[in-house]
Order: structure tokens, then C-alpha cells, then sequence
């Protein structure tokens, strides 16, 4: 079964490095997400979260994410 995905991107510019936040419960999708975008963006800051609880922690740490994806079929919760 294919992961379903929501992408949210900030509009505005930035001089430094993007912060990306994957949520997944899946290790091996977290893991090749970083690795691309490492590779394509290579200042890039990639964090990862398993479920919903964990992406919200650090969400609340700094909410200043350029970018999130987002799996909809989290175990703890509903993706949206």
C-alpha cells in the first residue's frame, strides 16, 4: 500500500539553510527522504518523526520548517 503524503511549503525566501521535517512511520521512507534531499540540497537540516506526538515536539522546540511532508496513516493519529 503507498504512503498517502501532504506537502507544506513556506513562501518565503531564505539566506540559510532549509529546515525539513519528515513525518513517517516508516524508517526506510524517513531515511531515503533525508538522504535525497541531503543530496539535492546538501545544507539542508532534515529532522524525522515516527508519529504525530514526536513531530509535534519538535514542532514546538522551532516551528520554523520550510518544508513538511507529511504520511496521512500515522499509527497515533489521523496525518491531517
Amino acid at each position: 500500500m503507498a504512503s498517502s503524503c501532504i506537502v507544506l511549503m513556506a513562501g518565503r525566501k531564505r539566506s540559510h539553510a532549509m529546515k525539513i521535517l519528515v513525518i513517517d512511520d516508516h524508517a526506510l521512507i524517513r531515511e531515503a527522504l533525508h538522504s535525497l534531499f541531503r543530496e539535492l540540497k546538501g545544507d539542508a537540516e532534515v529532522l524525522g518523526a515516527s508519529n504525530c506526538a514526536q513531530a509535534m515536539r519538535l514542532v514546538e522546540g522551532d516551528a520554523n520548517f520550510g518544508l513538511v511532508l507529511l504520511d496521512l496513516g500515522l499509527p497515533d493519529r489521523d496525518g491531517l
